[in-house]
C-alpha cells in the first residue's frame, strides 16, 4: 500500500510497513525515482495547504510535468504559468468569501444510440466552497472563474473523493452516488487544466504570447530519461 502527499513544501511518498504496522514517510527528491513512477499513487493534500503552495511543490519537477502533461497545459510550460500568475494583477471577485478550493469528480450518464448500457462520463473539476457555518445544507460551490487569483490560489485546496452520476437528459436527477481515489495523475492533470482555463478566461495569460512553440522536452531529453531509469534498475534499487 502507497500513497502520496502533499505538504506546504514538499512531496511525501509512503508505504505501508507491515513488521511495524506504520507508514514509513520519504520526500520524494529523496528518491531516485523519477516523478512519472509515482503518477498511479493515490494522492492527499495536508489540511491546511494551498494551491499555491502545491503548484510550487510541482514546479520542481516541471521538466517532467511539462512533458508529460503538455496537452493540459495547452503549450504552457509550467514554471511560466507559475511566474504569470505570481505577477498577475489582482482581478475582482463575484464572490465575497471563499473558504476552500475543492478538487471534485463529476460523473453523468449518456444514451448511446444501438447500445444497450449507458455511456458514464468522469471529470475532475475544481470549485470554490463557500461554507455556511449555520447550516451544512447551505454550503455554496462556485465556479472558479467567479473568483480572484488571491482566493482561488491562496485559500486550503480539498479533495473530495465522493461522486454521484447525474442522467445528462435531467441533470436533478441522481442515478447513483459513490466514492472514487485520487491518483497523482488525475490530481496534476485536473489542476493543470483547469488552472490553465481559468488563467487564459481571465487573461492571465496572453492570446498567442508566451506559448512554447518546441516540445518541452526533446527526443534526446526522452531517451536520456528512459536510459537513466533502465540504469537505475539495473543497479537493483527499490524505492517502492
Amino acid at each position: 500500500m502507497q500513497k502520496i502527499t502533499f505538504t506546504k513544501d514538499s512531496l511525501l511518498f509512503s508505504f505501508w510497513d507491515e513488521s511495524t504496522e506504520s507508514w514509513i514517510n520519504k520526500s520524494l527528491q529523496e528518491s531516485e525515482l523519477p516523478f512519472t513512477w509515482f503518477l498511479p499513487y493515490q494522492t492527499y493534500v495536508e489540511s491546511g495547504v494551498t494551491l499555491r503552495q502545491v503548484l510550487k511543490v510541482l514546479e520542481k519537477y516541471s521538466p517532467e510535468i511539462n512533458f508529460v502533461f503538455v496537452n493540459y497545459l495547452k503549450g504552457m510550460l509550467l514554471e511560466d504559468a507559475i511566474k504569470m500568475l505570481d505577477e498577475a494583477e489582482p482581478v475582482k471577485s463575484s464572490v465575497d468569501k471563499v473558504d476552500a478550493i475543492c478538487l471534485i469528480w463529476t460523473g453523468q450518464t449518456q444514451n448511446v444510440a444501438n447500445e444497450s448500457e449507458p455511456y458514464i462520463n468522469i471529470q475532475p473539476s475544481l470549485m470554490a466552497l463557500e461554507i455556511d457555518q449555520l447550516e451544512e445544507d447551505d454550503d455554496q460551490f462556485h465556479e472558479i472563474f467567479e473568483v480572484s487569483i488571491t482566493q482561488l490560489l491562496d485559500s486550503p485546496l480539498i479533495m473530495d473523493d465522493f461522486i454521484e452520476f447525474y442522467d445528462e437528459s435531467d441533470s436533478d436527477d441522481v442515478l447513483l452516488t459513490g466514492s472514487t481515489d485520487w491518483t497523482l495523475f488525475d490530481f496534476t492533470r485536473a489542476l493543470l487544466g483547469e488552472l490553465i482555463m481559468y488563467s487564459y478566461a481571465i487573461k492571465v495569460f496572453p492570446n498567442g504570447e508566451s506559448v512554447v512553440k518546441m516540445p518541452p522536452m526533446t527526443a534526446d531529453d526522452l531517451f536520456d530519461h528512459l536510459e537513466n531509469l533502465d540504469n537505475f534498475f539495473k543497479r537493483g534499487k527499490n524505492d517502492n
